[in-house]
């Protein structure tokens, strides 16, 4: 009966939990308090009139980060001129590796271990996050799938389990920019969908102004080899300038972008570039270069770039030989091939350098890291992340003159910070900051859909109003695929108001969109919703809060983040969360799954309506929305089949299911495969399926996955086992 009856949930409200973008923070340690400013690592560039405050990392000779150093180690100097340390202290950000689990998939041959975060986690335990930039419009065709090999297994193997990234493309735009999150499953997605891009010129086919010489006269006449192998150079180096031109200023822009979304996010972040290079003399914008630098500074970011050329073949190759059909000699002037500063050699070596040094100076003047001279792309990832790890924080008081007070002069003040007594040690920190002190609170929305839509693209959300989200794909035969969600809603944040009629009303707008892998919107629903409840519920409406239920439909299959904002009318409190949720295409006839309703023994799946209220029900802590059970209860699940294949000449699938329970990533419970028979059921094409398991008595409380595993014995491998997941929370 209870089995039952979380089927009926499912196949009604169709809930299954991902995992909502936690906050971010890091936490000090031996901290130097002033008694009029404290120093903050949420903010770690921080620029005032009162309090400069600022990161630095310090390595010994093999690159190994130094943590036990004191103010008095340090030596600071502002344009300069010496300043005091007044602020101090290291700020550890490195969370304990989580125990090794076994492989559950592979991505292109690589193991993928695919527990899901929980989506209770809060801001203290949040920890790294990186925005990981991939400079297609630059780089070659080799480069590409070693570039993306290295990002999948940085999102594999080296996040951890609370640090939180996004797949940023430059070819691809910016949107996928706020989709900052702990779920590998949709930065896997991302990645998978970075691909090598053809060039807007390519100089295969020259331009036909090039197709005949020209005399001063007017006339024309036939061209020499060498005239005709210079013209072709010629094309070939401005179809180059033109590309390089291109994808710097599409790299600056993208990186100024991002520096400018991840302000919002408290703690020290980390962009890490993917390029080929980016030749800054041949777009000389020194303005453009030192609005990126200080908007990456403002921002509390650092940047990593790593040069995915690797060690590049600057000598003569059988490419370059002048001889083979349809190569011209790759050189600007033929005839000045023994010329030290000329030729094709030259050319190449300088283009090699100047690349490079383009990435060396945005990494440089933000205190990061330029890797370069290798072909380990994921060693270099592993660099960037090794070093945010930890930081020290550093802070003086300025003096006037930092600060020019004339009207639209902003001066730039260099920083310079050396250690003195521990021998040969690296410190990399701000190059230095313009004399703008820092807007400390923005300006509020003016209209409702402002504030609405900045909750949306938040990457941190808000807590204004408390939510948790829990959203699934379903698929049924009369309406087609959607993303079905109950967001629960905390009803202490809400504004509700005493009626002439005894109920108790709250007023609230409700805007959710489903954003794919690279940014786009697939779908949007705005409305506004008025909660009546009655007065002998409204204690109760306090105290357990409410669900709110809706339905996206989805036509086109893949990876969707789900992101709902919610706005009090009397009030003006925001709230907003998101989950990551997967819509299999169901038209290639292979094995799927719904997502996963769970419940506990004592609770109801539907507690019905307090009112009059389409969509919003009564909430309980034991029930599907909020996944909170108390050890010894019986945690009933339930879930649907999708596409299951049918032994010849009968209706019986043959259809087995196993359980794992997880906590930190570590297996907890193995359960033995259970036959599946389906039957009683009129639909076998979507198969209800169900079960429980007993939470021990002695399981510590936190938070918990369940995955159930289906697999599909007449199904030809290896779309014949698919899993699915579901958090929940055990406590005390």
């Amino acid at each position: 009966m209870l089995i039952a009856k979380l089927i009926r949930t499912l196949l009604v409200l169709q809930i299954v939990i991902g995992s909502t973008l936690p906050l971010y923070a890091q936490e000090p340690t031996k901290p130097t308090p002033a008694p009029d400013e404290q120093i903050s690592p949420d903010d770690v560039v921080r620029i005032s009139t009162n309090l400069v405050q600022f990161d630095a990392v310090v390595t010994d000779g093999r690159g190994r980060l130094i943590t036990n150093l004191r103010p008095e180690d340090f030596q600071l100097s502002v344009n300069g001129k010496l300043q005091s340390i007044t602020h101090f202290s290291y700020v550890t950000v490195e969370t304990p590796a989580p125990a090794p689990s076994a492989p559950l998939a592979t991505t292109k041959g690589m193991p993928v271990t695919s527990v899901p975060p929980p989506s209770g986690m809060r801001r203290q335990q949040a920890g790294r996050t990186f925005a990981l930039v991939m400079d297609d419009t630059s780089m070659s065709v080799e480069s590409i799938p070693q570039a993306r090999k290295a990002l999948l297994k940085f999102v594999n193997e080296e996040m951890q389990p609370n640090d939180s990234a996004a797949v940023i493309s430059t070819f691809m735009g910016t949107g996928t920019l706020q989709q900052f999150t702990t779920d590998k499953r949709h930065l896997r997605a991302a990645i998978e969908r970075l691909r090598w891009r053809r060039p807007l010129h390519d100089d295969q086919s020259p331009p036909e102004v090039i197709s005949a010489g020209s005399l001063p006269g007017g006339g024309m006449a036939p061209r020499t080899s060498d005239e005709d192998a210079l013209l072709r150079a010629n094309a070939k180096s401005e179809s180059e300038n033109y590309n390089a031109r291109l994808s710097s200023g599409s790299l600056l822009g993208t990186l100024e972008y991002v520096a400018s979304g991840l302000r919002d996010l408290p703690g020290r972040k980390a962009i890490v570039v993917l390029s080929d290079g980016i030749d800054l003399t041949r777009s000389p914008q020194p303005l453009r270069i030192a609005r990126l630098v200080e908007l990456v500074n403002r921002a509390s970011a650092v940047i990593y770039t790593i040069h995915t050329k690797g060690v590049d073949p600057l000598y003569v190759t059988a490419a370059d030989d002048p001889n083979k059909s349809g190569g011209p000699r790759p050189t600007i002037n033929p005839r000045e091939t023994n010329n030290p500063r000329s030729g094709f050699l030259y050319e190449r070596r300088l283009t090699f350098n100047l690349e490079q040094d383009g990435l060396i100076a945005i990494a440089d003047r933000t205190g990061g890291l330029a890797i370069r001279n290798t072909n380990d792309v994921f060693g270099g990832m592993e660099r960037a992340s090794e070093d945010q790890k930890g930081y020290y924080l550093i802070a003086y008081r300025p003096d006037e003159s930092t600060f020019d007070p004339r009207k639209g002069s902003q001066q730039f003040n260099s920083l310079k910070v050396t250690v003195k007594g521990h021998g040969k040690v690296s410190v990399r920190t701000r190059n230095g900051f313009l004399g703008v002190p820092d807007k400390r609170s923005a300006p509020a929305n003016a209209t409702r859909s402002q504030q609405l839509i900045a909750a949306l693209r938040s990457p941190t959300g808000t807590d204004g109003i408390r939510l948790r989200l829990t959203s699934l794909f379903t698929n049924e035969r009369q309406t087609g695929s959607a993303i079905r969600s109950l967001l629960h809603l905390d009803a202490r944040d809400l504004s509700f108001t005493h009626q002439a009629d005894g109920t108790w009303s709250a007023n609230i707008d409700v805007v959710a969109a489903t954003l794919g892998v690279d940014g786009s919107m697939a779908n949007e629903i705005t409305k506004n919703q008025t909660i009546n409840v009655r007065n002998d519920k409204y204690q109760q409406f306090l105290q357990e809060g409410l669900v709110y239920a809706m339905d996206l439909p989805m036509t086109r299959p893949g990876g969707y983040e789900l992101r709902i904002a919610i706005r009090d009318f009397n009030s003006a409190k925001l709230g907003a969360a998101r989950e990551f949720v997967e819509v299999p295409d169901l038209e290639k006839h292979y094995l799927a799954l719904s997502g996963i309703v769970v419940s506990g023994r004592e609770a109801s799946s539907n507690n019905g309506s307090a009112g009059e209220n389409e969509g919003v029900t009564l909430s309980t802590s034991n029930g599907p929305a909020i996944r909170r059970f108390r050890r010894g209860m019986m945690l009933d699940y339930g879930f649907v089949i999708y596409n299951a294949a049918m032994l010849p000449g009968t209706a019986a699938p043959q259809l087995s299911g196993e359980i794992h329970l997880y906590r930190d990533n570590s297996e907890i419970l193995s359960g033995q495969p259970q036959s599946i028979t389906g039957q009683q059921q009129r639909d076998l094409q979507r198969i209800a399926a169900g079960g429980s398991v007993r939470l021990g008595d002695k399981l510590p409380s936190g938070w918990y996955s369940l995955e159930v595993r289906v697999t599909d014995a007449l199904a030809k491998k290896p779309r014949n086992t698919v899993s699915q997941w579901v958090d929940f929370e055990i406590v005390d």
